[in-house]
């Protein structure tokens, strides 16, 4: 067993667990008005078409497609936040397993002082800083360029041990 990898998978998924309350008691609020308007400059774009009058119907076409890209926008920000959730708690408990898994290996302790190590900064690399993302920090998300391949090189890594059977040259992790 990997402690370190079990704590960050934990506060991790306790991390990301975090956003369903944001979503649900301060993104929706904004997404409601923005939603709410689209469908009423829809409605009026359909009310327009049924009519002779050219210019109320630019004018009704105009107000539809910009109430249109603001929905898009919100959509946008909402989706963000599910994948950041949804990645938060998927990685967490990928941690976690590793951690309870790792530790009865017979590797090399370099091997799973890396493997260990690579997941953890991989998925707060990735996960983490697209929560943070989330919480309005997007600077951050060019961090998941990182995260990502430190995540699949670190299953490699994993696998390669598994398969190889490489030997511990100690006990301890």
């Amino acid at each position: 067993m990997i402690k370190r990898n079990i704590v960050s998978g934990v506060l991790l998924f306790l991390f990301s667990v975090t956003l369903g309350p944001y979503l649900v008691t301060v993104v929706i609020k904004d997404r409601i008005p923005v939603a709410q308007a689209y469908g009423k400059s829809v409605a009026a774009l359909g009310e327009a078409v049924k009519g002779d009058d050219a210019a109320a119907l630019a004018s009704a076409t105009a107000n539809a497609v910009l109430a249109g890209a603001r929905n898009g926008r919100s959509e946008g920000h909402w989706d963000g936040i599910k994948g950041a959730h949804a990645h938060g708690n998927l990685e967490g408990i990928l941690n976690i397993v590793v951690g309870l898994f790792l530790g009865s290996l017979a590797i090399a302790s370099g091997l799973r002082l890396a493997i260990s190590w690579g997941f953890i900064a991989g998925s707060w690399l990735h996960a983490g800083v697209w929560i943070l993302g989330a919480y309005g920090f997007p600077q951050l998300l060019v961090l998941r360029e990182v995260g990502a391949p430190l995540i699949v090189l670190s299953l490699a890594a994993l696998l390669y041990a598994v398969i190889t059977g490489i030997k511990s040259d100690d006990s301890a992790a």
